[in-house]
């Protein structure tokens, strides 16, 4: 996640080099943190990380499921047998609880970000981004409070294509479940099913997170290269590092979030299948 985050943060400018490096290689990467700032480092923000993403899950699925059950009708098939308006409905819920919970966690990723692409290293100065309360009383004696949701409007953004994660994954499963006339996939489907989701989100959502990172990085307004709102930023990496710009650190994030991706929807139908066969009742879409 440090990598990732330092990767999409750099755009080639002094202002936002780490160690004075700019970083190409992930394992290189990897390797100039630990030698540079320790290994410390390399687990900067994790305990922010884990509660927002905690707090981002946990109200995102008790949204989605709960909205689902009430308003989702099963079934609505159209000539060919394709859930079509099943799909739509759950999109609509899904891009709500995704919103709702973009709207809850983003000061907590804001601590994050800021904790994660902050330099350890003696060469760095004088840190601010140390703990989450000191980052909390920087951002909010220095910007205010509402800097706290800065980046917001990328995170809103991404919540639609985010949103539709669970009802790609809900379609893909669904079709694998006729095509097996099972109640349940097994384990190398469920791999399959969500690894093929989320790689169609990352092409989808790269760019935005990019956007979204520099927005939030402390550095935004230093150096020759500003980055004041979404637009202007979409812009500026446009003009300055052409489409390549958007994809920078795709490599890392396809390491951090593709088996974090499989896990938790690994996860989740475990504790579905535990449920159902508790309640005995055959959960079937």
């Amino acid at each position: 996640d440090v990598v990732k985050l330092r990767f999409m943060s750099q755009d080639g400018t002094e202002a936002r080099k780490h160690n004075n490096k700019y970083y190409t290689s992930t394992v290189y990467t990897m390797r100039d943190i630990f030698k540079d700032e320790g290994i410390g480092a390399l687990y900067k923000g994790c305990h922010v990380a884990v509660s927002g993403s905690i707090i981002a899950w946990g109200a995102y699925m008790y949204l989605y499921r709960v909205l689902t059950m009430l308003f989702v009708q099963p079934n609505h098939t159209d000539h060919e047998g394709n859930n079509t308006r099943d799909f739509a409905a759950r999109s609509v819920v899904s891009i709500f609880a995704s919103t709702t919970s973009s709207v809850l966690t983003t000061p907590i990723f804001l601590v994050k970000t800021r904790m994660q692409v902050e330099d350890r290293s003696k060469a760095a100065g004088q840190q601010y981004y140390t703990t989450f309360r000191s980052s909390f009383h920087r951002i909010v004696t220095t910007t205010g409070y509402l800097s706290l949701w800065r980046g917001l409007s990328a995170q809103l953004l991404l919540g639609v294509p985010n949103a539709l994660n669970f009802p790609m994954y809900d379609t893909i499963k669904a079709w694998r479940l006729r095509q097996t006339h099972k109640d349940f996939l097994t384990n190398n489907e469920v791999l399959a099913c969500s690894t093929v989701t989320k790689m169609l989100l990352m092409t989808m959502t790269h760019p935005l997170f990019v956007l979204k990172t520099r927005l939030q990085d402390h550095r935004s307004h230093l150096g020759e290269v500003k980055y004041q709102s979404l637009w202007s930023s979409f812009v500026t990496v446009y003009k300055r590092e052409r489409l390549i710009g958007f994809y920078r650190g795709t490599v890392p994030s396809v390491m951090q979030a593709v088996p974090r991706s499989v896990l938790h929807t690994f996860v989740y139908e475990k504790l579905l299948q535990a449920q159902v066969k508790a309640d005995g009742y055959l959960y079937r879409k």
